[in-house]
């Protein structure tokens, strides 16, 4: 779902209910919620977990920077991303990988 922000506007409704389970059942959760902006994804969902008193959440983004999508036309491009570096942020101990497009 389009919101403007270039990541999914469902991501505070999504999450507000999630990341409690996560801290609470110790598991992990992967999103590709972050579509065209995972490293604004990751902000909101930062600051998101900070208000649900879960400061601790560690919450890493895999993906392009809008700014690296842009090409010297203005044209835009994504780049689709294998599972390798989703693996990597889990062995570096994430509790939420947001990711933008992943093959």
């Amino acid at each position: 779902q389009a919101g403007g922000l270039g990541y999914d506007t469902r991501l505070a409704e999504w999450l507000s209910q999630l990341l409690p389970l996560v801290a609470h059942n110790h598991v992990r959760l992967i999103t590709n919620m972050g579509a065209a902006d995972p490293f604004g994804a990751g902000r909101a969902a930062a600051k998101l977990a900070e208000q649900l008193g879960l400061s601790k959440m560690k919450i890493v983004c895999v993906g392009e920077r809008p700014e690296d999508q842009i090409a010297d036309d203005g044209s835009t491009s994504y780049t689709y991303l294998g599972a390798e570096s989703v693996i990597a942020a889990l062995k570096q101990g994430a509790d939420v990988v947001i990711t933008g497009r992943v093959e």
